[in-house]
């Protein structure tokens, strides 16, 4: 009786070793796939996260050269081309359309800007980009198929020195460095942005 006894407490116990080698194995696989999945997945969000970020363009695109220094009596650099000696005729007339890469109306306005520029060749017609993105403004040019050229400013430095308001898209007009007329809305149309500009020169 003794013997049987002790037999089954011996079974019993070696059992219950078994059995607790085997849980601790179970959880200890389990352990480390939940800290493979971790990994997993804070590697993928990692690579989510860089992807997310988006690039800067790797390099400028050529843009057609500026006719000028700048515009107003505002400095400024040409945006992906190179800038021109300033003009000699004190009544040259100069429209001048700011707009950013972002800026919707402005991605609508631009190719009516080039149409008016094509069908008033008297006139010097620029852009102002008016970002810190030099890159996406030549981009976009690019992507419009707009060869009007345009200057670049990063600081704000146009719309500053002028006091324009805070908006864009804007038109400005000048006769030579003074400035003639001032358009801060979005032209739907070259006869609209014309009857403009011939109003105020």
């Amino acid at each position: 009786m003794k013997k049987s006894l002790i037999v089954s407490v011996v079974v019993l116990v070696a059992a219950t070793a078994l059995l607790l080698v085997g849980a601790f194995s179970v959880l200890n696989g389990n352990g480390n796939e939940s800290s493979d999945a971790s990994a997993a997945s804070s590697a993928t969000s990692g690579e989510a996260g860089e992807d997310s970020i988006v690039p800067e363009p790797a390099e400028m695109s050529d843009r057609p050269n500026c006719p000028s220094t700048g515009a107003g009596g505002v400095e400024l650099p040409c945006l992906g081309g190179d800038n021109g000696a300033a003009p000699d005729d004190p009544n040259h007339i100069t429209v001048v359309n700011v707009w950013a890469w972002w800026c919707g109306p402005c991605r609508d306005e631009l190719p009516i800007v080039e149409q008016y520029a094509e069908q008033n060749p008297g006139y010097t017609v620029v852009g102002v980009q008016a970002d810190t993105n030099a890159g996406y403004g030549a981009d976009l040019l690019t992507e419009l198929n707009v060869d009007i050229a345009s200057y670049q400013d990063s600081d704000n430095l146009f719309a500053g020195t002028l006091g324009l308001p805070n908006v864009i898209p804007i038109t400005v007009v000048f006769r030579g460095e003074e400035q003639i007329g001032l358009f801060p809305q979005a032209f739907t149309s070259v006869d609209e942005m014309d009857e403009a500009v011939s109003s105020v020169v």
